[in-house]
């Protein structure tokens, strides 16, 4: 017995030292490249543009990038027209309320700082609508109404690659859903359908979503159902940055990069048209179970 409880002590011992062993300290002199311009631009069909411009930091440094208020901000649409975005102290953003941006303009940022000169281009994409909402009390197996179902078509366009994100709004706030289905080419995060046209290109494409009694009635009895037809830049950023949040600290995570287009700089330049109808939440919820016989 007492050799028995030799080895183990011996074995125990061993297992700390090599646990410490592997155990190395890596002294790494990370560059510092200088600052550099970081755009944030989302520029939505028939809205005014706006552009918020920050000073990027560096990786070891835990302060937040700090706004850039004095750098000229010029749009040109359609290779004709240059406006300038002049500063907002109240928004905190470059806006100019004389113009819009509409579908299918091609639009090009150039963004000229202290820290350098950053540029982006972006097309606004279609409007895209959603032509069925039908709406269903959600029941589950024992007849108990669990919230309700929402099912919803939409045309995607052919012989384009097109992207969207589908979203609800229960007064302020995004709401809780659950997409129903295994669709490849679309991915939930963050209450957020991420959807490819993969496998409906030029097709109809047919989503159900269930709500689970998770409404704040007291806030609105509206619902508001909300389809973002996006570019390709917009879409990769916002799925990037979803992920990220998603994976957030864990080790056993790989890690994800936030999608970038500014040349010369870092951020989104992307577009967006958005369709948006809304359902009245209460007729939904008080209808009554009809039992078929």
């Amino acid at each position: 017995m007492k050799s028995n409880k030799n080895i183990h002590v011996f074995i125990l011992v061993i297992t700390i030292l090599l646990f410490f062993s592997c155990k190395k300290y890596l002294d790494m002199d990370i560059i510092d490249k200088g600052r550099k311009p970081v755009v944030n631009a989302l520029l939505i069909a028939d809205s005014v543009p706006y552009i918020k411009v920050y000073q990027s930091t560096h990786i070891l440094d835990n302060s937040q990038s700090s706004l850039i208020t004095n750098a000229e901000v010029l749009l040109t649409s359609n290779l004709q027209n240059t406006y300038t975005l002049p500063y907002s102290s109240v928004s905190q953003q470059y806006i100019n309320p004389s113009i819009n941006v509409h579908e299918g303009d091609k639009i090009k940022l150039n963004i000229n700082t202290s820290i350098g000169n950053a540029e982006t281009e972006v097309v606004i994409p279609s409007n895209i609508s959603i032509f069925n909402i039908d709406t269903f009390p959600y029941y589950d197996h024992s007849g108990y109404q669990h919230g309700i179902e929402i099912k919803l078509s939409f045309k995607d366009p052919a012989q384009s690659k097109d992207y969207y994100i589908l979203y609800t709004l229960n007064g302020p706030n995004v709401s809780t859903t659950s997409y129903e289905g295994n669709d490849p080419a679309i991915e939930e995060m963050s209450n957020r359908l991420f959807i490819d046209d993969l496998t409906f290109n030029g097709k109809q494409k047919n989503i159900s979503l269930v709500f689970y009694n998770n409404f704040d009635m007291y806030s609105s009895n509206m619902l508001y159902i909300c389809l973002m037809h996006v570019d390709e830049n917009y879409y990769k950023y916002a799925y990037s940055v979803y992920k990220q949040q998603e994976t957030g600290n864990s080790p056993f995570s790989e890690p994800v990069i936030v999608y970038n287009n500014i040349k010369n700089g870092y951020g989104i330049g992307g577009a967006a048209n958005i369709f948006k109808d809304s359902i009245d939440i209460s007729s939904i919820l008080n209808r009554k179970k009809i039992n078929l016989k």
